[in-house]
C-alpha cells in the first residue's frame, strides 16, 4: 500500500511538471499581473479607422489605438464592426442590417502611448451584395492588459 501510493504520488509529479502545470513562482506572477490589470474601454481610443477592400472577400481594418491608461499595458482589444447596405430614398436614407463581425486585435501598448493598427476581415453573403452604400460602425467590447510596462 505505501509503495502505491508513493507510486502514484511520483506520476502524478510527473505529469504535472511535463506538462507545465503547477503553480510555479513565473506562472503566478504573470497570473497576478494579468488579474490585477484593467483597463477600460473608456481608456482605448480608436483613431483614423478606415475599411478597405483587400481582396475577393476581404477587407482590411486599419488605424490607430491610443492607451490613455496611466499603469496597465493594453494587449488586446475586441471590436464589434456592424455593415449596413444604405439606399437614398428621396431626401432620408434607409439603411438595412446586413452584416457583423467582431475581431480581436493583438497589440502591445504602454501606458499613454498608441501604435498603428492593420487586420484583415472577411466578410461573407449580403455584405458583399451592396445595392446602395455600404456602411460601417464600430465599437469596442472588450480590453486584454497587464499591469506595467
Amino acid at each position: 500500500m505505501k509503495h502505491s501510493l508513493l507510486r502514484w504520488t511520483f506520476f502524478l509529479s510527473f505529469v504535472l511538471i511535463g506538462t507545465g502545470k503547477f503553480a510555479s513562482p513565473a506562472n503566478v506572477q504573470a497570473a497576478d499581473r494579468t488579474a490585477n490589470a484593467k483597463i477600460a474601454v473608456t481608456e482605448v481610443m480608436l483613431s483614423d479607422v478606415r475599411i478597405r477592400p483587400s481582396g475577393f472577400d476581404g477587407y482590411e481594418f486599419t488605424g490607430r489605438i491610443r492607451n490613455t491608461s496611466r499603469k496597465n499595458t493594453l494587449q488586446g482589444v475586441a471590436i464589434r464592426i456592424v455593415f449596413y447596405d444604405c439606399t437614398k430614398r428621396s431626401n432620408d436614407s434607409t439603411c438595412e442590417l446586413i452584416g457583423e463581425r467582431r475581431e480581436t486585435i493583438y497589440t502591445s501598448i504602454p501606458p499613454g502611448e498608441e501604435r498603428a493598427f492593420n487586420e484583415p476581415v472577411y466578410i461573407y453573403g449580403d455584405v458583399l451584395k451592396v445595392r446602395g452604400n455600404l456602411v460601417w460602425r464600430y465599437n469596442v467590447l472588450s480590453t486584454k492588459s497587464i499591469q506595467g510596462k
